[in-house]
C-alpha cells in the first residue's frame, strides 16, 4: 500500500502555517481544507477509520470528513476531480452562510 500521509498531512501543516496570520479569509482556509479532505477521499487515500482516528477529534475536520466519506468515489480523473470542486465549494457557501467551521487559534 502507498504511504498517503505525505498527501494529506503535508497540505493540512501548510493550513496550519496560514491559518496564524492575522489577515486570513476563514472560508479560504474551509475550502482549502474541504478540498484536502476531497481529494484524498476521490484518490482512495486513507480509509474513513484512519482518516477519523488521525483527524475526525476536531469537530469541524469531524463533520467534513463524515460529508466527503458519505459521497461516492468517482471512477474517472475528470469526475472525481469535479467532486472535489464541488465538495470544496459547497463547503466555501456553508463558511460564507455561517462562519467557519474551523476553530481559529489566534
Amino acid at each position: 500500500m502507498k504511504n498517503y500521509h505525505f498527501y494529506i498531512l503535508a497540505p493540512l501543516s501548510a493550513l496550519a502555517i496560514a491559518t496564524q496570520g492575522v489577515a486570513q479569509d476563514d472560508c479560504m482556509i474551509d475550502k482549502i481544507t474541504a478540498n484536502t479532505i476531497a481529494t484524498h477521499r476521490q484518490m482512495g487515500g486513507w480509509p474513513i477509520s484512519e482518516m477519523m482516528n488521525r483527524l475526525g477529534s476536531e469537530p469541524g475536520l469531524r463533520d467534513m470528513i463524515l460529508d466527503a466519506y458519505s459521497q461516492p468515489r468517482m471512477l474517472t480523473p475528470e469526475t472525481r476531480q469535479y467532486a472535489i470542486d464541488e465538495f470544496a465549494n459547497t463547503w466555501s457557501v456553508k463558511c460564507y452562510r455561517s462562519g467557519s467551521i474551523l476553530p481559529r487559534k489566534d
